[in-house]
């Protein structure tokens, strides 16, 4: 695969690094078992996070789960990292696509995030 080969170039074993870690999104802590988080804490340098849902009838407090929350106990867990160098978060966010025109500022946002998410505890 293109995408690895400058890897392969200066690393060939580098595929030996990447560990996927089984979680729930959705689960307290993320339900990460405590020997990956002994793993994740002590090891890791790069987070790659793209877990999201991206369904547009997902019920708002499901969505508000997987796509806020999760991210946020990974952000919090990830301070815990002693060797963490990237955080790399792919998106999956429609921002202001209610508007005709988006100019480069950011927009105050409709509902603050925190009520938004207390309403749904």
């Amino acid at each position: 695969m293109k995408l690895f080969d400058r890897m392969r170039e200066d690393n060939p074993d580098f595929h030996q690094k990447i560990v996927p870690i089984s979680c729930e999104l959705t689960q307290p802590a993320l339900a990460i078992s405590p020997e990956d988080v002994e793993r994740l804490t002590s090891c890791v340098n790069i987070i790659f996070h793209c877990a999201a849902t991206i369904r547009f009838d997902e019920p708002l407090k499901h969505a508000l789960q997987l796509n806020v929350m999760a991210t946020q106990q990974l952000l919090s867990l990830a301070q815990q990292m002693h060797h963490l160098q990237a955080f790399i978060h792919i998106s999956t966010a429609y921002a202001n696509c209610n508007r005709r025109h988006i100019d480069e500022i950011i927009y105050p946002p409709p509902v603050e995030p925190k009520k938004l998410i207390d309403s749904l505890e």
